[in-house]
């Protein structure tokens, strides 16, 4: 039985820093933060680039070091619930970070403190308060390209200009979630040293696994394909974990695919443009298990017809495949249309319910292509009976009616 239960891990990839042609993955430093961690003195020493806090900062440790002002930006006005974190600059150049809530609605803070070894003093020269955005999935942190130093409350810029570093300056990171009850956190360095080789020109690509049904972070394994036209595909990276962070080259084509057990193998396929500079994708894994039904993603047939057009390729080469690598897994695969609402029926219940068979079996015909055995698979049409919006009022809503799902049978 190949199936297990997929697997929420604390795997992280480091953030931009790649060799000239070399793709890595660097296993993250995983801190589980406690009440002394919550003041500077207990500052958790930066080891890695890729930092996972397993949970959320719960108070502000044993003293409540900030106070000041709400209307004063190069402050926070005091610890909520807060770490800290102490980084030591490797060699001279630029730091970047970003701090990537595990709960979107979590609003993270922070201030970043210069440390005086001659005075024993410290001076915050980075300060971000702004309310999290949603829209950019509540992250925060500190980015080349932006110019403000201090962010004060309400809606803002979650980023503050990226820091100036010298070899050896120690730097206090103090990280603050506004809410109670929250949860972990991602903390991702990227360096920029004078003498660091310059990044071949394309652009960074961040992935992200998720289960689909609770839309967290979840382990996979995942190729990196680069599509090569001419001759076979390329595969550039292969690794397991939930968060990547790879260079792409301008021009090039890539395929990722993700696959976990218990899990619909998903893929993804895109094309590096010159102006592209960074880009971030997210791919959902839908869990598989006995008598669950599963729309079947961007399947399309041509209008009143049950030949699948080239886009739908993808998907039911992801059935297959899945099947491929479960010989135990039996399936129903079943056939739906739509019917607008507010439109005089121009054929017989009959014409419908044989086009949803039909495309049903379109499917089922692939599959036995790909040398699946007949017997794992059965097929059935619906007509317009179970409608997911009987009464659609867009080519959406009639799209969503117009699927293909599978039956879990048996795995």
């Amino acid at each position: 039985m190949i199936f297990k239960a997929g697997i929420l891990v604390c795997f992280f990839t480091a953030f931009f820093l790649f060799a000239l042609e070399t793709y890595s993955q660097i296993s993250p430093q995983i801190v589980f933060p406690n009440e002394n961690n919550g003041d500077k003195s207990g500052a958790i020493l930066v080891l890695e680039d890729s930092i996972y806090c397993k949970s959320s900062p719960n108070g502000f440790g044993n003293i409540q070091e900030i106070a000041a002002s709400r209307t004063d930006s190069s402050q926070l006005e005091k610890e909520h619930n807060s770490v800290w974190y102490k980084i030591i600059a490797k060699e001279d150049g630029l730091m970047e970070f970003v701090i990537i809530p595990e709960q979107i609605m979590d609003d993270y803070d922070f201030m970043l403190f210069l440390y005086d070894s001659k005075t024993k003093t410290t001076q915050a020269v980075r300060v971000n308060k702004a309310r999290n955005n949603t829209n950019q999935k509540s992250q925060t942190g500190l980015r080349k390209k932006v110019t403000r130093n201090f962010v004060g409350e309400g809606p803002g810029d979650g980023f503050s200009a990226a820091q100036e570093v010298k070899k050896g300056q120690v730097f206090y990171l103090l990280i603050d979630n506004v809410y109670s009850g929250g949860k972990g956190h991602s903390l991702i360095f990227s360096w920029e040293f004078k003498n660091q080789i310059p990044e071949k020109q394309g652009y960074n690509l961040s992935l992200l696994i998720k289960d689909k049904e609770t839309d967290k972070p979840m382990e996979a394994d995942v190729a990196f394909i680069r599509r090569n036209y001419a001759k076979a595909d390329d595969t550039v990276f292969m690794g397991k974990g939930f968060h990547f962070f790879l260079p792409m080259d301008s021009g090039a084509t890539y395929i990722i695919k993700a696959k976990a057990d218990s899990f619909l193998i998903a893929q993804n396929e895109f094309k590096v443009y010159q102006s592209d500079t960074f880009k971030e994708v997210v791919i959902p894994l839908q869990r598989v298990s006995i008598g669950k039904i599963i729309t079947l993603e961007n399947i399309y047939f041509g209008g009143g017809s049950a030949v699948m057009l080239r886009k739908s390729l993808n998907s039911v080469k992801e059935l297959a495949q899945t099947l491929e690598d479960n010989p135990t897994l039996q399936i129903e695969i079943q056939g739906h249309v739509n019917q607008p609402f507010n439109q005089t029926k121009r054929n017989k219940e009959s014409y419908y319910q044989d086009l949803s068979e039909a495309r049903a079996k379109a499917v089922y015909d692939y599959l036995i292509k790909r040398k699946i055995d007949p017997s794992r698979l059965s097929y059935k049409g619906f007509g317009y009976s179970k409608m997911i919006f009987p009464y659609a009022k867009n080519p959406t809503e009639e799209q969503q009616n117009r699927r293909v799902e599978i039956l879990v049978m048996e795995i």
